[in-house]
């Protein structure tokens, strides 16, 4: 009754379709088995690994609602459990050789890969798709998307100084120190990011390949990049010891350095590294470059650290609304920490902003949040008007909270020209541009910017669903 084994299985996956979080440890837990019990009963049987199973069956039945609905490329995305539609799309080529939008037109039938003919199965309602009816990704559904699945967004192309930087290995003892090293990660990706001459992936989708047995090459070839720069971080006490790798593409060794020193010298650490790989890739900086390198958030480390916790914690979305709102209640207490501790630590006021707006967003509109967001991001930009992501909040509190279309334009137009790395402009921009429920103003710029955000973030999840709500 092998075939039963396998029907039972491909079921079970069918049956959490819409699951992106459905993987091989959820399906041993329903089949009763353990993980490598199921893996050696699906391997015999099929010749394929778990997650292999998961993925086909995945395509396979978007491949049914390609042909058997009228659903967009992103809707069925998110039917088929890929909380990404680019990335989505990336997979259903890769799987059958073209993209949706081509399967649509030619139909089944230019397949050698044969596509199970049972009737459609009805797919619960996506909860990451739906958060009160109010997501980006619902938005893109409806003005962009439409466009995307005709393959009109180029795939990631390594160009000459493009880099990523992944997530840092933790060699701490206190296993509680991982926020930490993921916030010298970011940090180290945004001071590169700072450098014009840099085309840098960001770091959401650098974490893809946290803890991936992938090799330099073959993460550089998907992240569509020339140099990766990797690293790990030991902290003890009031010490840090920091060690760097710059890597092309072909693994070859260009640069490295180990980094002994007190924590108070953290930031320039960050900065060191920056300054370095620029130097190292021949990159010349202007002097406004190297000003923003030398420009360090704060001098309190004490406040620094608790800035770094507050967005480690923001960043553990969760699909429950009361652990989401209790997140983000937590990660504002530490930005809070921060601020009380640096009274000027623009960022931190930047941040709290952010989860206010969220929070006004997500957890009933309460007018309150709103204000509160406001008022943190203008205690923010009137300590430091030239950040990026600053005006990026300010203007997407405008557009999406206050209804102030046009200013929230200016300023999300503002945070581009000052960082053309800011993925929540570009996103926000590519939505003003759509229409915004309005009759669509000029595809051709929305789908610019998408694909910006796409080649910078390609395989964030978040750029579609999580991080930019709209009303």
């Amino acid at each position: 009754m092998d075939g039963d084994f396998i029907n039972n299985i491909v079921q079970i996956i069918l049956d959490h379709l819409d699951d992106n979080k459905f993987g091989a440890d959820k399906l041993a837990s329903e089949i009763g088995l353990s993980n490598s019990q199921i893996l050696k009963k699906v391997k015999a049987q099929t010749g394929k690994s778990v997650t292999q199973l998961i993925t086909e069956t995945r395509l396979k039945e978007a491949a049914k609602l390609i042909l058997d609905t009228d659903n967009t490329a992103s809707e069925i995305a998110y039917k088929v459990g890929y909380s990404s539609p680019s990335y989505f799309n990336k997979c259903f080529n890769k799987f059958f050789g073209v993209t949706p939008g081509e399967y649509k037109e030619k139909g089944k039938n230019i397949f050698n890969t044969e596509i199970p003919k049972e009737p459609v199965k009805k797919q619960k309602s996506n909860s990451r798709l739906i958060f009160s009816g109010t997501i980006l990704a619902a938005l893109l559904i409806s003005a962009i998307i439409s466009i995307t699945s005709k393959n009109e967004i180029p795939k990631s192309t390594a160009i000459e100084n493009s880099i990523a930087v992944l997530y840092f290995d933790d060699m701490s003892s206190d296993s509680n120190n991982q926020w930490f090293c993921d916030g010298i990660t970011d940090e180290i990706s945004s001071n590169l990011s700072k450098i014009k001459g840099l085309r840098v992936i960001s770091s959401t989708s650098s974490k893809k390949y946290k803890n991936s047995d992938k090799t330099i090459p073959e993460i550089a070839k998907e992240l569509g990049v020339n140099f990766i720069v990797e690293g790990s971080v030991k902290k003890y006490m009031d010490t840090v010891r920091i060690k760097v790798k710059l890597i092309g593409a072909n693994d070859e060794k260009i640069w490295f350095h180990d980094y002994d020193e007190k924590l108070d010298n953290i930031l320039k650490i960050q900065s060191d590294v920056a300054k370095q790989v620029a130097q190292k890739l021949k990159i010349t900086m202007n002097p406004q470059e190297e000003k923003a390198l030398n420009s360090f958030p704060t001098e309190n480390m004490e406040a620094y650290q608790q800035f770094l916790k507050g967005r480690s914690i923001f960043e553990k979305v969760s699909q429950n609304k009361k652990e989401s709102l209790n997140i983000r209640n937590t990660s504002i207490g530490y930005f809070k920490k921060a601020v009380e501790l640096d009274s000027n630590f623009s960022e931190a006021y930047a941040e709290m902003a952010l989860v206010y707006f969220i929070m006004y967003l997500f957890d009933g509109r309460d007018q309150l949040n709103l204000y509160y967001a406001e008022e943190n991001i203008d205690l923010a930009l009137n300590l430091d008007s030239d950040k990026a992501r600053s005006n990026s909040i300010k203007g997407m509190i405008h557009y999406f909270g206050k209804g102030e279309k046009e200013t929230g334009k200016e300023l999300l137009e503002k945070a581009i020209a000052l960082d053309p790395h800011e993925i929540l402009s570009h996103i926000a921009i590519a939505v003003y541009y759509s229409g915004y429920n309005e009759k669509p103003k000029d595809l051709k710029k929305a789908l610019n910017y998408i694909n910006i955000a796409d080649q910078l973030d390609p395989y964030n999840p978040f750029v579609f669903d999580y991080r930019i709500p709209i009303l």
